[in-house]
C-alpha cells in the first residue's frame, strides 16, 4: 500500500514523487499550449496589419480638390458662367385653363414684355381663341397714390384700358372666365391697379 498525504493546496502527492511528476508535466503541457496560442494570435495580428498597409498602398489616390475661382459680379464659378450671347427673357404670368373650367397662373417667358407677346401666350395656353386680335392698350397714371411703408412715398396708381377684337373664350372656359383671365394677366404683368376690357 502506498503512503499518501495531503498538502496545503488540496494537491495529493505520492511520497515516491510519481504523482508530483505527472502534475508538473501537465503544467508544462498547458504552459506550452498557452504560449503557442499567444504566439499564433500575435502572428495573425501581424499578418492582418501587413495586409491593411498593403491595401492602403494599393488603394487609388483621390484627386485633390481645389476651390474654383468665382466671378465677383454674380458669385458663380468661372466654369459655370451664363452664356453672354443667350437672349435675356422677360418672365410673363399667364392665367390659363386648369382643365376644370377655372384658371390658374402659369409662368412663361418671352424676349420682351409686349401686348402682342402676352396675347400670343394667352392663345397658346388656350385661355382665348386663336382669332382674338390685340387692338390697343392705354395706361393712365392717376393722381391717386398707393400707400407705401412708414416714411416712404406712395406710388401712382395705374389704370389700363385694353381693347381686343374678335374675342372668343378658350375651350372649356366660359366667356366671363376667359375675360377675367385676360384682365388678370395684363394687370399682373404691367403692374396695374385694374384693367378695363373693351371688346370690338
Amino acid at each position: 500500500m502506498r503512503n499518501m498525504h495531503w498538502k496545503g493546496e488540496n494537491r495529493m502527492e505520492n511520497i515516491s514523487g510519481v504523482t508530483e511528476k505527472k502534475l508538473r508535466g501537465g503544467k508544462r503541457f498547458f504552459g506550452l499550449r498557452a504560449f503557442g496560442l499567444a504566439f499564433a494570435a500575435c502572428m495573425l495580428m501581424l499578418l492582418s496589419s501587413c495586409g491593411e498597409n498593403q491595401e492602403k498602398e494599393n488603394a487609388p489616390s483621390l484627386p485633390e480638390t481645389t476651390v474654383e475661382e468665382t466671378n465677383p459680379e454674380n458669385g458663380y464659378p468661372l466654369s459655370k458662367q451664363p452664356d453672354p450671347t443667350a437672349p435675356v427673357l422677360e418672365n410673363i404670368i399667364v392665367y390659363a385653363s386648369d382643365g376644370k373650367g377655372g384658371v390658374e397662373a402659369q409662368m412663361d417667358a418671352a424676349d420682351k414684355l409686349t401686348e402682342d407677346n402676352v396675347l400670343n401666350l394667352l392663345i397658346q395656353y388656350g385661355t382665348i381663341g386663336e382669332g382674338t386680335v390685340f387692338v390697343n392698350m392705354d395706361i393712365d397714371d392717376s393722381e391717386e397714390t398707393a400707400a407705401a411703408g412708414p416714411g416712404g412715398e406712395g406710388t401712382a396708381i395705374r389704370h389700363g384700358i385694353l381693347t381686343l377684337s374678335d374675342f372668343s373664350a378658350g375651350e372649356g372656359l366660359t366667356e366671363e372666365t376667359a375675360k377675367q383671365a385676360v384682365i388678370d394677366t395684363f394687370r399682373e404683368n404691367y403692374g396695374l391697379e385694374d384693367v378695363e376690357l373693351i371688346l370690338e
